[in-house]
């Protein structure tokens, strides 16, 4: 039902910057960009805080699947007749943000790098993204809809990001998480840490409220 030229979103339990919406139409207008992000501030269920997003000024090329966050509360685009959120839950935010970049046939996306949006995440069971089987399959289901178009390596990548989720949360034996985190150094070396460390810890239910995901 919108009807404005620029399309923005915030879930009912998070708040955004007075001048979010602001620094964003800025950034779009001075770049030409129909798509924009911006940093985000995450508020763990255990009261830890941690910004995402908050020095890159564009994400591009194979950036763009690998290390653009793209919740939706970050998310700034003009409208776009045809994408739609879809049934990939909890990575419905990553399926549109990617059907945005392949509908406006864009490579390079600007960000606001600075924590915008403040997100609180809500403990378990309320999160389906506590849900380790859930993750494991909507991601594998964006990274199989949309990798393909940022390259090969970024495939392989993202490939081998989706083998670890399997492995550690879909309940891999020792030898499959192993071999996972194998491939996985291999093709990102310590860049990948923190997002092993995330997946493995995930699997500690005391520990999990204190992930931002």
């Amino acid at each position: 039902h919108a009807r404005g030229e620029w399309i923005a979103f915030l879930d009912d339990d998070d708040v955004c910057a007075p001048e979010k919406l602001a620094r964003q139409l800025a950034r779009a207008r001075a770049t030409g960009a129909p798509l924009v992000l911006c940093g985000m501030r995450y508020h763990t269920c255990g009261g830890r805080r941690r910004v995402r997003q908050g020095a890159a000024p564009e994400f591009r090329g194979a950036e763009l699947l690998l290390k653009a966050q793209a919740a939706s509360q970050a998310i700034f685009h003009r409208r776009a007749h045809g994408v739609r959120f879809t049934a990939c839950v909890p990575a419905e935010d990553a399926d549109y943000y990617h059907q945005l970049v392949r509908h406006f046939g864009i490579d390079v996306v600007p960000n606001v790098p600075a924590p915008l949006v403040e997100i609180f995440q809500q403990p378990a069971p309320a999160r389906l993204n506590a849900d380790p089987d859930r993750v494991w399959r909507a991601h594998r289901a964006v990274w199989a809809r949309h990798a393909s178009r940022y390259g090969r390596p970024a495939l392989r990548l993202a490939g081998a990001r989706a083998l670890f989720l399997r492995a550690w949360l879909g309940g891999g034996s020792p030898r499959l998480q192993a071999k996972a985190a194998r491939w996985l150094w291999r093709l990102g070396g310590s860049a990948e840490l923190r997002f092993m460390l995330n997946v493995v810890l995930r699997r500690v239910p005391g520990l999990r409220r204190l992930l931002s995901v």
